[in-house]
C-alpha cells in the first residue's frame, strides 16, 4: 500500500465530501479498510485548490507545497508512482 510502503516520502489522506457524522464516517473507513486519515471538512481552501467535480479526484502536491497533478478517477499504487516519478 502506497501509505505504508513510501510513508518516508508520502503523506495520504482522504476526505469524504458527503460530511457524515464521526460514527458513520469510521464505519465507511472500516468497510472499505482505508489504512490512512480520513477527514470530513473538505480542504480545498486551505490546499489552494478548487473543489473536485469528479470523485474520486486524487491531488498530488510537490515537496514544496505546490499542485504537481491531478487525477480524476479511480488510481493504483502503480499509476500514482508513474505520476510522483
Amino acid at each position: 500500500m502506497l501509505a505504508k510502503d513510501h510513508q518516508e516520502a508520502v503523506l495520504v489522506f482522504g476526505v469524504n465530501f458527503d460530511s457524515p457524522e464521526a460514527e458513520e464516517r469510521q464505519a465507511q473507513v472500516e468497510k472499505m479498510k482505508i489504512e490512512f486519515p480520513v477527514y470530513a471538512e473538505e480542504p480545498a481552501s486551505a490546499l489552494g485548490i478548487n473543489r473536485p467535480d469528479v470523485l474520486p479526484t486524487t491531488f498530488i502536491f510537490a515537496p514544496d507545497g505546490k499542485l504537481a497533478a491531478t487525477l480524476v478517477g479511480p488510481q493504483t499504487e502503480e499509476s500514482l508512482l508513474a505520476v510522483m516519478q
